[in-house]
């Protein structure tokens, strides 16, 4: 949520973002805390309220999700933002299944 968040933020201005949520509440009936369990429609919405510019904005979440992570980002044009965090979490459960391996992913 933090990185949707700050990626709205960033490229838009806090008031935009908070426009955004509220939308995303009100017509769509989904609480920001349910986002993470609703990508398709999240990344679905953004390109719907923002045109081409929710690509954007999906790939900068997409981005900053991994960065976060320290996790190298193979972006491939057309793959689904959601595929992408689903393949992050992913990769952090099977670090969490190998601690000792888990210190930096290179």
């Amino acid at each position: 949520m933090d990185s949707v968040t700050e990626a709205i933020s960033d490229v838009l201005g806090a008031k935009v973002n908070d426009a955004f949520w509220h939308h995303y509440r009100t017509h769509l009936g989904i609480a920001r805390e349910e986002m993470p369990y609703r990508l398709d429609t999240l990344f679905a919405e953004l390109k719907s309220a923002f045109g081409i510019g929710g690509e954007t904005l999906g790939r900068l979440i997409v981005k900053r999700l991994y960065a976060k992570t320290e996790t190298p980002l193979k972006y491939v044009p057309g793959r689904p933002f959601a595929e992408y965090v689903e393949a992050l979490k992913d990769i952090l459960a099977e670090d969490l299944m190998q601690p000792q391996q888990a210190t930096k992913r290179k």
